[in-house]
């Protein structure tokens, strides 16, 4: 039942919600403080917000996580009484109550010193909290020591100032434990894997995007050798409209109202021609070892980046392992290239549709930006790797930039 209470918690119902607080109580479930907390200071029931209090007060009395306040010994005539009561109005009790469930909230998530600079704010706007059971709960709770000397912590500017040294510390010791947990899991095993992987889905690609250059190739080269010869024919029978730049040729063919067709000249872009022309004669076969060939180099590329980047990163500070950096960067890159792969087909159809031109330096403009993009996620992914910042990272990451910047001049 434990967990349908805690989900009670937040049910419409203020009668399942009281029920629900009373569970968790019962069951001392330490998954429900949080909530308690919350529910102290923002349930719309006050009864409710009251029996949250008690009810988190009293799991971590049960929990020994705070003490139990000790009954007063009637023997003992020793021990000072309270001084009276100050005067106070309702609602500087009602902000003092707020206060000190917005520490206890605080507290929670971590954030003890805060909580604890606020508690002495909650003392200043009520002086009576200072022997109210619930806060002195509240504060051995944050503070973590017995009360008086806790009470004295709470004005103390000093023990303020190392509360948050020491929270700080505890913050990055635990971002190092995180890290170094996380990058424990990396293996070689998982290297071979990605890149088993990526070698199969670069082959893959490569071969069908340079299937279909070809392919588009051939078709762009047909379309200009149609052309040409049409407009060869329509010149030697004098199949010329008057008067006309450029010159626009009629066809012996008819539309569909019947009337002759018109056309212009086909000038083909130097760049998609240079291109049509040397892929003309290939075929399927010879895609086979380019594709292989091109996998090969990416693979190396991103092998020897992430080499380079663990070593400089490595030097830079950085705590990270080889396995799991490469393992990320494939991960990266793989994901990328597939895209960037894609995107390259349908561009390449485009460009040949379109006759390059100005189409062909947006398509590479495109292309340009896929990798820019995939380098910043690269350097972030630098960045997380060794628990660095971004600066250092792209630093490390500079030789990959180089390699596969080289790569694409070579390629393209």
């Amino acid at each position: 039942m434990g967990k349908e209470h805690l989900k009670q918690l937040n049910d419409r119902d203020p009668a399942k919600r009281k029920a629900a607080v009373k569970g968790v109580a019962r069951e001392l479930d330490r998954d429900a403080l949080k909530k308690l907390a919350l529910m102290c200071e923002d349930d719309p029931d006050p009864e409710i917000r009251e029996l949250a209090r008690k009810a988190g007060v009293y799991i971590r009395q049960q929990l020994g996580e705070i003490k139990t306040p000790e009954a007063p010994d009637k023997g003992k005539t020793d021990k000072p009484k309270p001084p009276p009561p100050v005067k106070v109005t309702a609602d500087q009790e009602q902000r003092a109550n707020q206060i000190v469930n917005s520490a206890l909230t605080m507290h929670l998530n971590g954030n003890s010193a805060k909580a604890m600079k606020i508690l002495a704010e909650a003392m200043k706007v009520n002086p009576n909290l200072r022997y109210d059971s619930y806060f002195i709960s509240v504060v051995q709770n944050v503070t973590g020591i017995d009360t008086d000397e806790a009470f004295a912590k709470l004005t103390d500017k000093g023990e303020f100032k190392n509360a948050i040294e020491r929270e700080g510390r505890q913050k990055l010791q635990k971002e190092i434990d995180q890290h170094n947990e996380k990058i424990a899991k990396g293996s070689w095993r998982d290297v071979i894997f990605d890149y088993a992987l990526f070698a199969g889905l670069l082959i893959i690609g490569a071969m069908i995007l340079l299937f279909v250059t070809i392919e588009m190739s051939k078709r762009y080269l047909r379309a200009y050798e149609a052309n040409l010869t049409a407009v060869n024919d329509a010149i030697a029978e004098g199949r010329l409209a008057a008067d006309t730049f450029p010159q626009v040729y009629i066809s012996l063919e008819n539309d569909s109202s019947g009337k002759p067709i018109r056309f212009t000249e086909f000038i083909p872009d130097p760049n998609l021609f240079g291109t049509a022309t040397n892929l003309r004669n290939a075929s399927f076969v010879e895609v086979i070892p380019t594709a292989l060939i091109t996998t090969g180099i990416m693979l190396t590329i991103t092998f020897l980046t992430a080499l380079a980047g663990h070593v400089i990163a490595t030097i830079l500070g950085g705590v990270g392992r080889l396995p799991y950096y490469i393992h990320m960067i494939a991960t990266v890159i793989m994901t990328r290239a597939l895209g960037i792969l894609l995107v390259s087909g349908l561009l390449v159809i485009l460009a040949f549709e379109a006759n390059g031109g100005s189409f062909l330096l947006l398509a590479t403009g495109g292309v340009a930006l896929l990798n820019f993009s995939t380098a910043y996620e690269a350097v972030k992914t630098t960045a997380a790797s060794y628990n660095f910042n971004i600066v250092k990272a792209g630093i490390a990451f500079i030789p990959g930039i180089v390699l596969f910047g080289l790569f694409g001049v070579i390629i393209f």
